[in-house]
C-alpha cells in the first residue's frame, strides 16, 4: 500500500486527515450529505469520507474500486485510492 498525501482542508476549511475516514464514524453523518461522501457533522465536517475504508490506501484499479481523482467510485465508495 502507498502512503497518502499530507492533510488537506475540507470544503469548510476543516483540517482533514490524509486518508478518508468512514462516513458512519466520528459523528460524520456522511449518509446525509448530498453526495453521500462528505461529512456533514462532527469534527470532520466538510471533509471527504467513504464507506468501508480501511487504514491502508489501495490502488484505484484494484478491488472494483474504479477510482478517479484519488477516490473510489464503486466498491469502497469515497475511500482514498492511488
Amino acid at each position: 500500500m502507498t502512503a497518502a498525501s499530507p492533510s488537506v482542508l475540507g470544503d469548510l476549511g476543516t483540517l482533514c486527515g490524509p486518508i478518508n475516514g468512514n462516513c458512519d464514524e466520528n459523528g460524520c453523518n456522511g449518509i446525509h450529505a448530498i453526495d453521500g461522501i462528505t461529512c456533514v457533522a462532527g469534527p470532520y465536517v466538510g471533509c471527504p469520507c467513504g464507506w468501508n475504508c480501511g487504514p491502508d490506501v489501495g490502488k484505484c484499479s484494484d478491488n472494483n474500486c474504479d477510482g478517479d481523482n484519488g477516490r473510489c467510485k464503486n466498491n469502497y465508495r469515497g475511500c482514498t485510492c492511488t
